[in-house]
């Protein structure tokens, strides 16, 4: 009997059996806790992978949000600025913001912190008169409220004044043949904006440290140029010259492009055709677009009304901190007894500054005729305080003057006011500015100059400021050191930015 139990194998296969699912059971655990883990992995990767573009998306909205947002509006959110931090809000906006993103919700917080033009943490109230210069921002992106990742980006900001952005505002068409030079004021942003008609670059040897925008028109670049930017016109673009050079795109929004020599080191954008593509080393993209974003040509006016005193916003700031922009007015009726008194030294006079009250920043020289204003030939000025010549006629620097700014940065504008009734009938017969014959400006003064008829600028050894005009006649020899002046009235719009870096931090 014992024999026979031994020998009797019935029951072995269940044991097998069930040793065998135990095995795959086993087997089925493993694959299912790895397929898990591998999906957990995965899906923490998408997380991670989403929160660093949500904090992306951020930088990406903070600079957009920088280029809109005047800082009056700035102020509003903000309030006042205590290390570099706005007290009432990090951004001035709500916050955490949410990006559209499957699956799960992305959101990002943007934490800025300002600092002045020295490189110092800006502190005290922003206005358009003191405002940020440049701008630590962190970006913090997060998934679901989870898996955060930072995004680090700093930004030397410069403001943009209504009507007022950029080195050169012209109003009509634009041609250039004459050598010349324009040096941006915070590295290449000395742009050229020609808000109506075409703009040719035809001759002479041209330098441009900056964008040249041409809003409603064609550009045609048949000279030797070198533009550190982008050369961006709503129609055609024509390149033809093979000294003439282009560092970033050349765009045509809704034409042809064509590069039959000379050299574009970026992306040439077009419409409708392209042509010359080995010199256009970015390579191309067909793309129709809008045009160049331009400002509209500001009608800067003067109210004459409220003599004695100056026009409102040449007061706006009178008794407050500094006497920022407080300018005392005198009024003239010819331009010889206007003359005597900018030139003068007496104790009736602008003597330099010296004249001007105490009170003020500076003094605001109106001429009620429609006569040519000239300075002495052979002469020079000290500008101890900054100065006005507003005229109802024209400014001819012809003879040969020299502006020198004293005891510190000082500003001078020199301005034909846009009428009031819109008529614009006196152009040509007076309401041109023009400055040559080596009329010098020293570096310590920045000038400001506005007329709604011909600015024409050449001859010169230097020129620090803006230059507006309703046509813009560039001469020879104009050497120009773009420096955003601010003239009362024209508030700041927001701000450009340049990028040192962006990075992702702990």
């Amino acid at each position: 009997m014992v024999t026979r139990i031994r020998d009797d194998e019935r029951g072995v296969a269940m044991v097998v059996a069930v040793m065998v699912v135990f095995v795959v059971m086993l087997l089925a655990t493993v694959v299912f806790s790895q397929a898990v883990h591998n999906s957990t992995a995965s899906g923490y990767d998408r997380k991670r992978l989403q929160s660093v573009d949500a904090a992306e998306a951020g930088l990406n909205y903070f600079f957009n949000y920088l280029e809109q947002t005047p800082p009056a509006s700035l102020a509003a959110r903000c309030g006042t600025v205590t290390a570099g931090i706005c007290v009432s809000n990090p951004l001035a906006v709500p916050q955490p913001i949410s990006v559209d993103v499957e699956p799960g919700t992305a959101a990002f917080t943007i934490t800025p912190t300002w600092y002045d033009a020295a490189g110092n943490l800006f502190n005290g109230a922003i206005s358009n008169a003191s405002y940020p210069r440049a701008v630590r921002v962190v970006s913090e992106g997060t998934t679901n409220g989870t898996t955060p990742r930072k995004m680090e980006t700093y930004l030397s900001i410069a403001p943009l004044f209504s009507g007022f952005a950029g080195a050169v505002v012209t109003n009509m068409s634009l041609n250039l043949v004459n050598s010349f030079t324009i040096s941006g004021n915070n590295i290449n942003d000395g742009d050229i904006y020609v808000t109506t008609g075409n703009a040719s670059i035809t001759s002479g040897n041209q330098v441009i440290r900056g964008n040249l925008y041409v809003s409603q028109g064609s550009l045609n670049v048949s000279a030797q140029v070198h533009i550190y930017g982008t050369a961006w016109a709503r129609d055609s673009v024509t390149i033809n010259q093979p000294q003439a050079l282009i560092d970033q795109a050349a765009i045509s929004s809704t034409s042809s492009l064509t590069v039959s020599s000379g050299n574009v080191n970026g992306v040439g954008t077009y419409c409708t055709t392209v042509s010359g593509t080995s010199n256009i080393h970015g390579g191309t993209v067909a793309q129709c677009q809008g045009p160049p974003t331009t400002p509209s040509f500001p009608h800067l006016t003067y109210n004459d009304a409220v003599a004695p005193n100056a026009d409102p916003a040449w007061r706006a700031n009178c008794g407050s901190s500094g006497t920022l922009d407080c300018y005392y007015l005198k009024q003239f009726n010819d331009c010889t007894t206007a003359r005597t008194y900018v030139e003068g030294t007496g104790a009736n006079d602008f003597a330099g500054g010296a004249g001007v009250p105490s009170g003020y920043s500076g003094v605001v020289v109106r001429i009620l005729s429609t006569c040519t204003y000239s300075p002495s030939n052979n002469k020079t000025v000290s500008v101890g305080k900054d100065l006005a010549i507003i005229t109802n006629g024209s400014l001819n620097f012809s003879q040969q003057s020299t502006w020198n700014g004293t005891g510190g940065t000082h500003k001078m504008f020199l301005i034909r006011p846009w009428p009031a009734d819109s008529n614009l009938g006196f152009c040509p017969s007076y309401g041109n500015i023009t400055v040559g014959n080596n009329t010098n400006f020293n570096s310590t003064l920045n000038v400001g100059l506005y007329t709604p008829c011909t600015a024409t600028m050449s001859n010169q050894n230097a020129f620090y400021g803006q230059v507006v005009g309703g046509t813009v006649v560039i001469g020879n020899n104009w050497s120009m050191n773009y420096k955003p002046i601010v003239i009362p009235g024209a508030l700041v719009t927001g701000f450009t930015e340049d990028v040192a870096y962006i990075r992702e931090v702990a």
